[in-house]
């Protein structure tokens, strides 16, 4: 519980990152009138994490709450048992023009790909700011647009790209960039001369790889990652399977990154035709992942 406050909470916004160790776990947030009283919690808003055991940003607007409140409050949310983390709390007046979350990217080609985002306002004009992987804001290109989806072009084959996105709320009222920007790769062919590929992943304890993760790379850009994301219960054995198209002829290269429960994850890529390529056993605590 916050200390009180000496305004409406109603006009405050609440931002952290929040950490779980299992996925079906959360952190509701709301407003306390008394902080001796657990009655008087009213919940606002339940934020999830995508998956356990890393840090993702999480931000709650308190604008529809209607109490007198000035206590603002954290209470688990646990569908099992389990640990939550709370970290780099903020809470500040919400901005007039607030800035887009849940940036993503689609229908990747050569030369195109579609940007979405979510818009946490009421703004019907964004900025797309985009540029070769790691450069600088105010170094890219900027595109206004009124559309969300909006689709990139004459992007350059086989290059990996940031994309950032933020609102235009009226004239000079800009809000911050999103904070989950997005980076991706264009393919080096067309979709008629790419190949599916499944990447079955397999965790036994059924809280996904914990961190661990495979890159993809062709002609030396990484174009994909792969993780076990289908988080089940604690115990169970999940097996998530994972679709990649990637170009006929390019040289490819597949990297395992190492997590925190690597002998719990194990993983079989299979062709179009279905035939085993690789496999990767879960590899015991005292052998290293790359077994």
């Amino acid at each position: 519980v916050t200390p009180e406050f000496n305004t409406d909470v109603n006009t405050m916004e609440v931002t952290f990152y929040l950490r779980v160790g299992t996925a079906t776990n959360g952190m509701i947030v709301g407003v306390m009138t008394d902080p001796e009283d657990y009655d008087s919690f009213v919940p606002v808003d339940t934020v999830f994490c995508s998956a356990a055991s890393v840090f993702e940003y999480a931000e709650v607007d308190l604008n529809n709450y209607t109490g007198t409140g000035k206590f603002i409050a954290f209470k688990n949310y646990m569908t099992t048992s389990g640990a939550l983390y709370l970290d780099d709390l903020n809470i500040t007046l919400i901005p007039s023009c607030k800035r887009p979350g849940n940036v993503t990217v689609s229908n990747i080609d050569m030369n195109s790909a579609t940007i979405a985002w979510t818009e946490r306002g009421n703004a019907t004009a964004w900025e797309i700011e985009y540029g070769p992987v790691g450069f600088s804001h105010g170094t890219g290109t900027i595109v206004p647009t009124t559309q969300n989806p909006f689709t990139l072009t004459g992007l350059t084959a086989g290059t990996q790209y940031d994309v950032y996105v933020r609102a235009n709320c009226s004239a000079g009222d800009l809000s911050d960039w999103a904070l989950n920007y997005v980076s991706f790769a264009t393919s080096f062919c067309a979709s008629t001369d790419q190949c599916e590929y499944r990447f079955v992943c397999t965790d036994s304890y059924g809280d996904g790889w914990n961190g661990a993760y495979v890159s993809i790379e062709q002609n030396g850009v990484t174009v994909a990652t792969v993780e076990a994301i289908d988080h089940e219960l604690s115990s169970t054995t999940t097996v998530d399977t994972v679709r990649i198209m990637l170009c006929d002829n390019v040289s490819t290269t597949l990297t395992w990154h190492s997590g925190s429960d690597d002998d719990e994850a194990s993983l079989a890529v299979l062709a179009p035709n279905g035939v085993v390529l690789i496999t990767k056993q879960t590899c015991p605590p005292s052998v290293p992942p790359t077994c």
